[in-house]
């Protein structure tokens, strides 16, 4: 039996105490009564028994005066026999009396006795009235305590243990649909959890996750990193090739977090690379994607993006700006400091907005940081913001480092700064780095035929640093005077302008010469039939097609308002 069964028992055992101390208080009570009033008897027949033989007494000494001693002898004989019988009688009286001191005593036990045996027994019964409630109410609760909470609690007392019992049946029911609920819910949350798994797994394999990436390329090195800030997010970058020459870098922040932002950043990433691999500019794509974008984007969500294109071989780097954080650039051999970008609008905001190409050229050495709000807006328990400047002297601390370990190295100020509170928003980095074996060399002169032998002068001179073979000298001077000439001529008639000639080596030599004036394709028009006479050959195109004689490769682009002809001479 538990412990909390002895409850019964107790109550029993206290009922029988307390009468049986009560009957025998009454007891003690009636026999104190009864021995004072023996002792009141007693001392009444002594008083008696001396008041009787004083009269006595006072009799015979009288009756000696006035009757005859054989009178008073007699009278006496008389008397003594009286209070002998009286004596006698008291003795009697005495017994008798002690009969009924130890009747009463029996009688008295026999009542105590059958007082408690009744008491006991109605005690019992009221303890099993009381207690047998509350054992079916412990056995109830100990079933509901098991996890049986299909049992039910039924007590009829009519009284406050039954509303007590009803209660706790009706607290069962309520647990159990609480509990069936409970399990719906876990249920459903473990069933978007694994989907929300899965969704993150998915949309980090969609990120490039080749480390290193590019590693048959030492022209230069890239490293990015994305924490979300939940299962999924809406930041995300991205690297790719677009030819075999060109390197495109990407960032973006979708303006939700979680599964929504997640769906549109898989849109958007995957517009902005299809439409980069079609050989659209940077300003391009994003004019296209805007515009897709905003197509049933009844959500009105936008991104922020930042791309680039880096031209491998000369460190061209051109670049566009939709609404993102502004990049860092590491210059020669320099502290980081702000890329300086020509503000632009959001992507899917609004339809029709004109992008803007910005260029740079990197040279060896030379790093970009690409990042999202998530640095800049990671905040610690003061509400005090980490910030673009504190993002700049941090960085700064930790130049020339391999590329993790600074990516590593600023995620955890961000995390000694914040204090270990939860990341409020997606933290995505991009660090690129420009590794030149080749510098590019750069003229920048009037377009005037005059300058041609400063021209000449500056393609010679880079000529001789790379030894390049005396052979094949005097066709890279024919081509170079041919182009410039022609420029000269044309490009900005009747105005001037600048030209710009830029020379690189990587295998072989490149030069390529860029005008802002009329748009003029000269490998458009056909070559000229040289079989026919000079007369009856049309006008012009005779050195356009010596240029392409003379190079290995000839290529025309025409690029934010500008010309550029590139002339390529292939080494092994």
């Amino acid at each position: 039996m538990t412990k909390d069964r002895t409850l019964g028992k107790k109550i029993s055992h206290l009922t029988t105490l307390i009468a049986l101390v009560s009957v025998i208080t009454i007891g003690l009570v009636s026999l104190t009564s009864m021995m004072l009033l023996r002792g009141i008897n007693l001392r009444t027949a002594k008083e008696i028994r001396a008041m009787a033989l004083e009269d006595v007494t006072l009799s015979l000494e009288k009756a000696v005066h006035y009757y005859p001693p054989e009178l008073v002898k007699e009278i006496n004989t008389i008397a003594k026999k009286n209070i002998e019988h009286i004596i006698i009688m008291k003795d009697r009286a005495q017994v008798h009396y002690s009969i009924i001191i130890n009747i009463f005593i029996f009688v008295y036990l026999l009542i105590v006795f059958l007082i408690v045996f009744f008491i006991s027994h109605a005690a019992k019964k009221f303890t099993k009235t009381l207690t047998n409630p509350l054992l079916v109410l412990q056995d109830g609760v100990a079933q509901f305590s098991s996890g049986n909470l299909d049992y039910s609690i039924d007590i009829k007392t009519g009284d406050e243990i039954e509303e007590l019992g009803f209660s706790v049946n009706k607290m069962a029911k309520e647990l159990k649909e609480y509990i069936n609920n409970l399990q719906k819910v876990t249920a459903e949350k473990e069933k978007m959890g694994a989907e929300l798994s899965v969704a993150a797994m998915i949309q980090s394999n969609m990120l490039p996750k080749i480390v290193p990436p590019f590693s048959d390329r030492s022209e230069f090195d890239i490293f990015a990193v994305m924490r979300p800030c939940k299962e999924v997010c809406g930041d995300f970058y991205d690297f790719f090739m677009i030819d075999e020459d060109t390197l495109a870098i990407v960032i973006a922040d979708v303006s939700d977090k979680g599964v929504p932002a997640a769906l549109f950043m898989v849109i958007a990433k995957t517009l902005i690379k299809n439409n980069a691999q079609n050989g659209k500019s940077p300003k391009e794509v994003f004019e296209i994607v805007n515009n897709l974008l905003c197509e049933g984007n009844d959500a009105h969500m936008f991104v922020t993006a930042f791309m680039g294109y880096l031209n491998i071989k000369n460190g061209k780097f051109t670049y566009v700006n939709a609404g993102h954080n502004p990049p860092l650039i590491k210059k020669d051999n320099k502290a980081y400091s702000i890329l300086s970008v020509k503000p632009a609008f959001i992507l899917a905001g609004i339809t029709d907005i004109p992008y803007e190409n910005n260029e740079i050229y990197l040279n060896d050495g030379d790093e970009i940081f690409l990042y999202t709000d998530g640095i800049t807006e990671a905040a610690n328990e003061q509400r005090v913001f980490f910030g673009e400047s504190l993002l700049l002297e941090t960085i700064n601390n930790y130049l020339y480092m391999p590329l993790s370990e600074f990516t590593s190295s600023i995620k955890t100020e961000i995390n000694n700064f914040t204090q270990g509170l939860d990341q409020a928003d997606d933290i995505t980095m991009l660090v690129l780095r420009y590794k030149q074996s080749n510098p590019i060399k750069e003229l920048v002169i009037d377009a005037e035929k005059e300058n041609l032998s400063n021209v000449l002068t500056f393609i010679d001179t880079a000529l001789e640093e790379i030894e390049f073979p005396k052979k094949n000298k005097n066709n890279v001077r024919i081509a170079i005077e041919e182009i410039f000439v022609n420029i000269s001529n044309y490009a900005y008639k009747p105005d001037k302008g600048l030209v710009k000639v830029r020379f690189w080596e990587n295998r072989g030599i490149t030069v390529e010469f860029e005008d802002s004036g009329k748009p003029f394709n000269p490998l458009e028009n056909n070559d000229p039939d040289i079989t026919l006479p000079a007369e009856e050959r049309d006008v012009g195109g005779l050195g356009v097609f010596l240029v392409k004689k003379l190079m290995d490769r000839v290529e025309y682009k025409y690029e934010d308002g500008k010309n550029i002809l590139t002339i390529k001479v292939i080494q092994d």
